[in-house]
């Protein structure tokens, strides 16, 4: 499942669009001491409230169900493999795909070179320590992958953005006037590489994809105006969403973009068996066709269905008084269990009357919808700085996988307070498919850690953290490679649900 990592943000604050979204890269500075925050649930959790009414009809369903009593008893994966690779200063993870055939776990990165930046994909496999050999993709000025994503055929579909040039394999893409988004399929053995970008006056970018047929959808947004499959993508001044589906998926080369009035940004995008199509991120919009839950005033959290031609089937938001925005979305394979993750920046409105919890800042944000855009649970959990969650995956048993990073000095998933060891810890949380608690533990040493992103087959679920220095995770203790001071490195975490 597709990942939302922490360079997902970089190119918002430059563009100077009116969202509070701010990049999350490195380990930023803790946050303020305070009390844990609480989890509140809207829906269909264990000991939850009544059914109220359908959401698809502007409610939503149950009441705030947020207890202790609510939650499932614990159940802790275990942890069967932690291998080690090594990154760098300023390097960050954005994303990890699991080879339907061969096991292999593919690790997408980028980090600062010399001179300029470099994005990568790093390959293990299963049982050996050591990383087979690592993928460069290079840039004079700055380059950022942001999706991957192993298609049936094999093939690694390759998303992002970069500034000035970009060459990937033996394709080199220029963009002269800002941020340009890019597309790459790259067919081993023999690395054929085919790609596309699009390029505009102002900043466009691919952020997340996901495996639609044998291709790949893509999605990301564009200022202004932009060209893509050498036709004008046109959206107004502020900026639209974009989704594109490229090379021999259903269908080749069309895209389709969501757009009104001020800002919309699609930052992931997840796919069932249908197929239907299921893009997150956040929209200024409050008209139709986007529905909106409850009250939300400024920067909503949206997510937005497609079927396999980009033809738009529904669109759901829900928010609060600030700004708030899904990372991440997974789908399980039926298409009746959507989970989009994210962040809020208060009291989420629902339309209830009991609005979500918000413990201060920023509070991580978990949602669950079913097929036809009804929402069926919602969570937030926090402290009293800023918790976000990055990446969701829905294990086949229906158990909901979320990671991402706290900078709260402790947070309370339900079972008590959990607290913070350095500048940022990560998390990973289990929730059953009603959005009780299963589990939770956090990731994290003496300085900033977190976990940039997981995925989950039918036997594992695999998370990929950046840490530095050494620390312990559920009872094993974990290393660096790097020597250098201040240098990042990567533990990919294999867990048996």
């Amino acid at each position: 499942m597709m990942l939302r990592s922490l360079g997902v943000l970089l190119p918002l604050m430059i563009a100077g669009a009116c969202s509070s979204t701010t990049d999350n890269t490195g380990g930023a500075s803790g946050g303020a001491a305070g009390a844990g925050g609480t989890g509140g649930m809207a829906g269909a959790a264990g000991g939850g409230g009544s059914s109220g009414a359908d959401a698809s009809s502007g409610g939503s369903s149950g009441a705030d169900a947020g207890s202790d009593a609510a939650d499932a008893a614990p159940d802790p994966p275990t942890l069967t493999e932690v291998q080690v690779i090594a990154g760098g200063s300023g390097h960050f993870v954005t994303d990890v795909s699991i080879h339907p055939g061969s096991g292999h776990v593919f690790v997408l990165g980028y980090g600062s070179t010399s001179p300029g930046y470099e994005s990568f994909i790093a390959e293990l496999k299963p049982g050996q320590p050591a990383e087979l050999p690592r993928r460069h993709f290079t840039s004079t000025d700055q380059a950022y992958a942001q999706g991957l994503v192993v298609g049936g055929n094999g093939g690694l579909y390759l998303s992002g953005f970069f500034v000035k040039d970009l060459k990937i394999g033996s394709k080199t893409f220029a963009e002269p006037s800002g941020f340009g988004g890019v597309i790459a399929r790259i067919m081993p053995p023999n690395e054929t590489v085919e790609g596309l970008s699009m390029l505009g006056a102002a900043n466009q970018a691919f952020h997340g994809n996901a495996a639609l047929g044998s291709g790949s959808v893509s999605v990301g947004f564009a200022n202004v105006g932009a060209t893509l499959h050498q036709q004008t993508v046109t959206t107004d001044f502020d900026g639209d969403g974009v989704i594109s589906a490229d090379f021999d998926g259903l269908p080749v080369g069309k895209h389709a973009v969501f757009g009104g009035a001020g800002t919309q940004r699609f930052y992931e995008v997840a796919t069932d068996a249908t197929p239907t199509i299921y893009a997150v991120g956040e929209s200024a919009a409050f008209g139709p066709p986007l529905q909106v839950l409850g009250k939300g005033t400024l920067q909503l959290a949206t997510l937005v269905a497609y079927d396999s031609t980009l033809k738009l089937l529904w669109a759901r938001a829900l928010g609060s008084a600030s700004n708030d925005a899904f990372l991440d979305v997974a789908a399980g394979a039926s298409g009746k269990q959507i989970v989009a993750v994210g962040y809020a920046k208060g009291q989420v409105d629902l339309g209830t009357g009991a609005p979500l919890p918000n413990a201060g800042a920023e509070d991580l944000l978990v949602a669950q919808f079913d097929g036809s855009g009804k929402l069926t649970w919602a969570r937030t959990f926090g402290g009293a700085a800023d918790d976000r969650a990055y990446s969701v995956a829905v294990h086949s048993s229906g158990d909901v996988f979320v990671s991402g990073s706290i900078k709260s000095a402790s947070i309370d998933f339900g079972s008590g307070k959990l607290a913070k060891q350095g500048a940022e810890d990560g998390f990973i949380l289990r929730l059953d498919s009603s959005g009780n608690v299963r589990f939770a533990t956090l990731f994290g040493g003496a300085g900033g850690d977190f976990i940039g992103g997981l995925t989950a087959s039918d036997d594992r679920v695999v998370a990929v953290g950046k840490f530095v220095g050494k620390l312990d995770f559920l009872g094993k203790p974990i290393a660096p490679v790097s020597t250098n001071p201040g240098f990042f490195d990567f533990a990919v975490l294999t867990l048996k649900p």
